[in-house]
């Protein structure tokens, strides 16, 4: 049975490319079922190191070399890391590659991610590079090893489509296991997502001064080339822009559409004239749920108790849940053993949303069912 499940799943990883191109978003997800399948019976399977690290390098390699379709994300950080290399602001440029999404919005990566682009800025390279960071997940993940090389996540969004949330969620592992500040530090430096595992970790770890002290310095060194220029200008936009897959966004809005909050605050005696301006120009529908997602995300991130839950908490109250996000969670999930996993296995069900797919449907392929995952 293992070895049938092995089969499939190199046979889908061989074939997502070529059925991304023929048939879209619907032929990739297609593809991806049948991985996502496969997977359940190798996920609690034990091998030897060496051979777990032969499988896992035998099923990334034909997507090193395949073109990414279901994102474009990587070729923005590789423009970034040549500006970067260069001598150039990657805060400050317009990007030209037609393959890069928005290319009016300034990039939105952190400094960290900035300083790894500038190292590393050939596709290739790239996704070798995250080939790596999945053989150090694999060393200390132990008994876990072959769920990670075989997750379907790591495969299709880390080393096809190159996104750097898989090294996030690498570094954030080791932050866990090690209770390394530093490490927690680089984890939310390459990507905002792991920030909200820092309060769990900080409570777990047996040296709290140790760890806010080296986390703070690793988190504000690499900033220093960037100061006096603008840092992640394009942050806003993404953060009072973007919606995507989110469930709780689509619930909230609905309801908040309902209320009539800027009646209610003209004819409210009690407004304050200081604050009245600013309050009367951000009583929007769409603004007021950012805000009520965001209250609710920092109640369940503060109330964590393990990392997997506030990474998942930031994530479900998040107005863009791009599939590929989920990737911060996996080495923590599996680690501690936690359900969330399941969320990040759905993920990829979500570009159905793409293809018309309407929204409720699509949202039960990717938290109902992983939700009733036993």
């Amino acid at each position: 049975m293992h070895g049938t499940a092995l089969i499939l799943l190199a046979a889908a990883v061989a074939l997502a490319p070529y059925a991304t191109a023929r048939f879209g978003f619907r032929g990739f997800v297609t593809i991806y079922a049948v991985a996502a399948l496969s997977w359940l019976p190798l996920r609690r399977l034990s091998l030897p190191p060496a051979h777990v690290f032969v499988i896992a390098i035998a099923l990334r390699l034909p997507l090193l070399f395949a073109q990414p379709m279901l994102s474009g994300d990587v070729y923005r950080y590789l423009s970034d890391g040549r500006v970067f290399a260069s001598g150039g602001n990657p805060y400050a440029y317009t990007p030209t590659d037609p393959r890069i999404n928005h290319p009016e919005i300034r990039s939105i990566y952190p400094p960290h991610a900035q300083l790894l682009f500038g190292l590393v800025h050939e596709l290739t390279a790239w996704r070798l590079l995250i080939v790596l960071f999945d053989v150090i997940a694999i060393g200390f993940l132990r008994r876990h090893a072959l769920a990670y090389a075989t997750f379907p996540m790591l495969l299709f969004e880390g080393t096809w489509s190159g996104h750097i949330d898989a090294i996030a969620g690498v570094l954030l592992g080791i932050a866990l296991i090690r209770g390394s500040g530093i490490a927690a530090a680089f984890a939310s430096g390459m990507k905002i997502i792991p920030f909200a595992a820092v309060p769990v970790l900080f409570r777990r770890t047996a040296n709290r001064t140790r760890f806010v002290l080296s986390f703070l310095a690793a988190l504000a060194i690499p900033v220093l080339p960037f100061l006096g220029r603008p840092i992640m200008p394009g942050f806003h936009d993404y953060a009072t822009r973007w919606i995507f897959n989110s469930p709780l966004y689509d619930i909230l809005f609905a309801i908040i559409d309902r209320i009539p909050t800027k009646e209610i605050w003209t004819h409210h005696p009690l407004r304050f004239q200081l604050i009245s301006d600013f309050v009367y120009r951000h009583l929007y529908t769409d603004f007021l749920t950012r805000a009520v997602m965001a209250a609710i995300a920092i109640g369940f991130i503060l109330c964590a108790r393990r990392a997997p839950t506030a990474v998942a908490a930031l994530l479900l109250c998040s107005p863009a849940i791009h599939p590929w996000y989920w990737l911060v969670l996996v080495p923590v999930s599996l680690l501690e053993e936690s359900r969330w996993i399941w969320l990040a296995l759905a993920a990829p069900m979500s570009y159905l949303l793409y293809d018309g797919v309407h929204p409720w449907i699509v949202y039960a392929l990717c938290y109902g069912v992983a939700a009733a995952k036993k």
